[in-house]
């Protein structure tokens, strides 16, 4: 990202994917230090192709972060769902 955008945090180019795999390729493919962009992470951060389960890990769920934000109700209820879809499939 050139500047002056690449020091605004909340302006981000990415990759698109159809799948979470494929957008772990291509941001392993395109991470990485670049002498133009002062924001890029140094050293290159390669992201492992396949994760350890993470069934027994003691998770946390923060829908507004404690902050006074207003959180849509129907993305607030979303969530929950899913939360309880993964707490009864022991993640």
């Amino acid at each position: 990202m050139w500047s002056p955008f690449n020091l605004d945090t909340y302006c981000h180019v990415g990759p698109m994917a159809k799948t979470v795999s494929d957008a772990l390729l291509m941001q392993n493919v395109a991470s990485g230090p670049h002498s133009d962009d002062a924001v890029t992470i140094r050293p290159k951060y390669v992201l492992p192709e396949q994760f350890e389960s993470i069934a027994g890990l003691k998770k946390a769920l923060s829908i507004d972060f404690g902050e006074e934000w207003s959180v849509d109700d129907e993305i607030r209820a979303n969530t929950l769902v899913v939360a309880d879809a993964l707490r009864s499939a022991g993640l």
